[in-house]
């Protein structure tokens, strides 16, 4: 396995309750892997597993970067497995090892990551040219549309609207890669 050339995190739920969404998780593992594009995800079940499990058999390098919470299971397709028990500490190192993150399908777990994301970029914490895509416009239409009700109300600026970008297929995550790391000449 050769060094990934980037390290992309991705979000995702810990269940997998639609076959929509287990489809986009594999799809997005194995295109990754392909592209010699690192993964970086909790290391749990659910999506995060089908993901890690569609880049595993494509060769892929996965680190799980695993929350140890009621009985919350680690992958065995991850490559590498850290453990944290406090939950900051693991979205610190999670956040550390990426250079681009991508949000899946989620609960409660991915939208927590997504606000921090977008909350640490509007401050300057993670720099601007790290991209925060959502992936899956269907799914993430309503977080979008609390984002402009917020904007529309005067409880955030309209510059909040940058911290992110949402695609609908994998092809296009990939776009979105390869124009941020032109110099790493990714996926080509």
């Amino acid at each position: 396995m050769q060094k990934p050339e980037i390290n992309v995190v991705v979000f995702s739920g810990g269940s997998a309750p639609n076959s929509e969404h287990i489809a986009l998780a594999e799809q997005l593992g194995l295109e990754l892997a392909k592209n010699n594009i690192g993964i970086i995800n909790g290391g749990g079940g659910g999506l995060m597993e089908h993901v890690a499990k569609s880049a595993h058999g494509a060769g892929g390098h996965v680190i799980g970067v695993h929350f140890e919470f009621e009985g919350q299971g680690k992958s065995k397709y991850n490559s590498k497995t850290i453990s944290f028990s406090v939950l900051q500490d693991r979205q610190k190192k999670i956040l550390e090892l990426g250079e681009l993150y991508v949000a899946l399908p989620g609960g409660l777990g991915t939208l927590y990551e997504v606000i921090d994301v977008m909350s640490l970029k509007y401050v300057g914490t993670i720099p601007g040219e790290r991209k925060l895509v959502l992936l899956g416009k269907k799914y993430w239409g309503n977080f979008e549309s609390l984002i402009d009700s917020m904007v529309s109300s005067g409880y955030a600026k309209s510059k909040i609207k940058d911290l992110y970008q949402t695609v609908d297929t994998v092809g296009e995550l990939l776009s979105v890669i390869r124009a941020g790391n032109s110099t790493k000449n990714v996926g080509s």
